[in-house]
């Protein structure tokens, strides 16, 4: 049982050296092979790798290339039945790899495995562990908080709290376990989405093709949420909003005309406060 790791990195120098110590230590030789793919990083990335006694494949991208495409070039370069996953600032070790590769090989046709993730300080970051529709946006985006607003948000998020592995329709792109049989069936990220949604849409693909999700609260990585975009505010809030519409677009397109125009007003009007409040140094990049 060996699992290929992709990280894709971009001016997270610090993290990525932890992530690769992390990983270091394997007497079971769960990690197959790492791949780092930079993207454009300008912080001596390079060198660090290049340094490093676990001697990850490093490929780099000037310009960058975005995370749906850095992540489908590293795995491109893997060959490993189980493919990891994790973005530059996850701690990550081989025990988690095996454990989570474990429920990946259960059977029933499980096709990617995820674990609960929390920050730093021990706080569970809550992504959407079920499929996000047109209210999701608005409930989620607008912080509405109250009746089918409040339903439709507890719905979306799913519970994350330690327990027994469920089957979910989302698992998260931060630290994220695949059978390679299931990303060769179901394709790699769809790269129109240069940051941001593309998890949820693979997820979506992956469902309709027929595989299961399993959402592994018992194991937990720790992972410094958007580190890489607070660097560039303004760039990523932008990037994530055109993700949003381009998702919703793709997947909800045909939905009733007020529908549509109600999410997308929501998400542009969204946009413009997280905008606003970042320029005015108030928020520094992405609230999610």
């Amino acid at each position: 049982m060996t699992v290929a790791v992709v990280t894709v990195t971009r001016n997270t120098r610090a993290q990525l050296r932890a992530l690769l110590d992390g990983l270091a230590g394997d007497p079971e030789g769960v990690v197959g092979e790492v791949v780092v793919v930079d993207n454009d990083s300008t912080d001596r990335t390079a060198e660090m790798v290049a340094a490093h006694p676990l001697r990850p494949r490093y490929l780099r991208n000037s310009p960058g290339r975005g995370f749906a495409a850095a992540a489908n070039q590293g795995i491109r370069e893997t060959s490993a039945p189980d493919i990891a996953i994790a973005t530059a600032s996850t701690r990550l070790d081989p025990r988690t790899l095996a454990a989570l590769a474990r429920v990946l090989r259960e059977g029933g046709r499980v096709g990617a495995v995820g674990p609960l993730i929390r920050s730093p300080d021990g706080t569970v970051q809550r992504h959407g562990l079920f499929a996000p529709r047109p209210l999701t946006a608005l409930s989620v985006l607008l912080g509405l908080d109250w009746g089918p607003f409040r339903r439709e948000r507890e719905r979306y998020y799913g519970p994350h709290r330690p327990g027994p592995a469920i089957d979910v329709d989302n698992l998260s792109g931060a630290m994220l376990v695949v059978r390679r049989e299931a990303w060769e069936d179901v394709g790699g990220f769809d790269e129109r989405f240069f940051l941001y949604c593309e998890d949820v849409d693979w997820s979506l693909r992956a469902r309709e093709r027929g595989w299961r999700l399993r959402f592994v609260p018992e194991v937990e990585v720790r992972r410094e949420k958007s580190l890489t975009s607070r660097g560039a505010s303004t760039e990523s809030i932008r990037l994530y909003y055109r993700s949003l519409r381009a998702f919703y677009r793709k997947h909800h397109g045909g939905a009733p005309l007020p529908a549509r125009a109600l999410w997308l007003a929501g998400a542009t009007a969204r946009e413009w406060v997280d905008l606003a409040l970042d320029r005015a140094g108030l928020r520094e990049g992405l609230r999610y």
